[in-house]
């Protein structure tokens, strides 16, 4: 018999986290972030050196590209440009190169941050349970979304960074 220790935990849903209460690693991201928007453009992604991210959070770092071609922006219009490393040990894939469709019956709640950073130009924080591994683990998940830009005008990229915390069980 298999016994789920998460069976009462919303992983339905994603909250809002206000950047002022950002951890000291989110924080440095979005610092990051903001000295390269200068004139309150956004950056562009071919002015973004992955190693300028703190390292503990690196490993947790994920792109994306937008593909405005198909009119409707959504999880069938954005794909990894990169997933890091973290992201692969602990869920045990690589999805580089993939779409956010592909991601799982939870796509949606990753693409609706995605059109909140696309539809307001600016970085955003969300907060969400996720499961890592095997079914029975799973965190709380933390990231920063910030959005980037070829022509300082349209978002053409997402540069998401994210930390965990364990789930703390109720008895």
């Amino acid at each position: 018999m298999y016994f789920d220790p998460y069976r009462n935990t919303d992983f339905d849903n994603t909250t809002d986290v206000d950047l002022a209460d950002l951890s000291v690693p989110l924080r440095a991201c979005l610092d990051y972030w903001t000295s390269l928007s200068g004139d309150g453009h956004m950056p562009a992604w071919r002015s973004i050196d992955l190693s300028a991210l703190p390292g503990d959070v690196l490993p947790l770092v994920t792109v994306i590209d937008i593909d405005w071609s198909q009119g409707k922006l959504g999880a069938d219009t954005f794909r990894y440009r990169y997933w890091g490393t973290g992201h692969v040990r602990a869920k045990n894939v690589e999805r580089t190169g993939e779409l956010v469709s592909e991601h799982s019956d939870r796509a949606h709640i990753v693409e609706a941050e995605y059109l909140r950073v696309i539809a307001e130009k600016r970085p955003s924080a969300f907060r969400k349970n996720i499961r890592i591994n095997e079914p029975w683990r799973a965190v709380t998940q933390t990231s920063i979304r910030m959005p980037l830009s070829n022509d300082g005008a349209r978002v053409d990229h997402v540069l998401s960074a994210s930390e965990w915390q364990s789930i703390t069980l109720s008895g």
